[in-house]
């Protein structure tokens, strides 16, 4: 598909989980057909990587995150990579493991968000108070070491 977009000078977005490396998508970024790239990472520590995903494969996602964000530093495409905050991954470990890895990787966007399937659930009274705790953290940890997040 990507041949295909690339061949017609169509520029597309895609959403990966970055568990493999492809080299096309590097290319993407590299020339530019591929306009961003966004993988959702929401952990900072290979173990709560793990319990959300159900797979141990936290450092092989960051190294595919890292030649992916090489490409998008070439300056034509965008590597963009989010932390979804959610109840299982709000601790100081996740907090500074993702903030430091971001400062690894420099992607070229950062994104903070939230969980919003409680509300989806009609689960009214949810109580978001340490995910703002943890967003409030994780942005200004970011922010001190040059990395804008966005919301």
């Amino acid at each position: 598909y990507l041949e295909f977009f690339r061949g017609r000078r169509i520029r597309v977005l895609m959403f990966t989980n970055a568990v493999q490396f492809h080299q096309a998508i590097y290319d993407g970024l590299a020339d530019g057909s591929l306009y961003w790239v966004t993988t959702s990472v929401d952990a900072g520590t290979p173990s709560t990587f793990k319990a959300l995903r159900g797979r141990d494969r936290y450092l092989q996602v960051l190294e595919n995150l890292s030649r992916y964000a090489v490409a998008g530093s070439k300056g034509k495409g965008m590597l963009s990579v989010k932390y979804i905050f959610c109840d299982s991954n709000c601790g100081d470990d996740d907090v500074a493991g993702f903030a430091y890895a971001m400062l690894a990787l420099r992607p070229q966007k950062v994104w903070l968000t939230f969980d919003f399937a409680p509300m989806f659930l009609h689960q009214w009274n949810h109580d978001y108070s340490e995910q703002i705790k943890a967003y409030a953290k994780l942005y200004l940890l970011l922010k001190k070491h040059g990395i804008e997040a966005f919301h």
